[in-house]
């Protein structure tokens, strides 16, 4: 997975060259529809989910889904609950692999300040 790094800043020596927020915003605006960008993302989060899977069913519960928080050290898991609603679209009470992709790809690229994937990870402090 790469980056386009497209910035005034190219013209400047490669060792003054700063990825700031800006710049990352505007890289991933560039691939956010770009179909290999979302399946290498894809690919990633999947590693996550299949990690977090450890009964192997090849879906989430929500004691799965927040454990997986925990193990990561994330001290404050109660947002856990409502993120596993929110992912778990279907209301089955499990998330798939391809509820996982669709919400982490919405966490990092929606503009819709409502959507309930923004607490994906969490809330941001």
């Amino acid at each position: 997975m790469y980056l386009k790094y497209t910035s005034s800043a190219v013209s400047e020596p490669e060792g003054k060259r700063l990825l700031t927020e800006s710049v990352l915003i505007k890289s991933l605006q560039q691939l956010k529809d770009d179909p290999e960008f979302k399946k290498n993302l894809g690919d990633k989060i999947l590693s996550l989910f299949y990690m977090m899977d450890v009964n192997k069913d090849g879906y989430l519960q929500s004691d799965e889904y927040r454990r997986g928080f925990e193990n990561l050290g994330v001290a404050q898991s109660v947002f856990t609950q409502a993120a596993f609603e929110a992912i778990d679209t279907d209301h089955d009470g499990l998330i798939s692999p391809d509820e996982i992709i669709a919400a982490y790809l919405d966490f990092l690229f929606s503009e819709d300040d409502n959507s309930p994937n923004n607490f994906f990870w969490g809330p941001l402090l």
